[in-house]
């Protein structure tokens, strides 16, 4: 179930990422201005989403970092890993 959670996250920006872009291309490809308010909540959006996905991970590298600091130095094959 998080497996699919995690991937409709990710399609979710993916999607939001290619229309951002086009909106980007096609304002430099003709000069004209297509950024609204809805181009703006979509950036929003995708900031928002962005930073929901990446907080969980970094939050687990860091308590994982603090409960173990150093345990590769212990490890039987810890020149290896250093």
């Amino acid at each position: 179930m998080l497996l699919v959670a995690v991937l409709g996250i990710i399609t979710v920006l993916a999607a939001n990422s290619v229309c951002l872009a086009a909106v980007t291309f096609f304002e430099w490809a003709t000069g004209n201005v297509y950024q609204n308010w809805l181009y703006q909540w979509m950036f929003l959006g995708h900031l928002v989403i962005g930073i929901a996905f990446v907080a969980p991970f970094a939050v687990f590298g860091a308590v994982l970092g603090r409960s173990r600091p150093q345990t590769w130095r212990r490890s039987p094959n810890g020149s290896a890993a250093a």
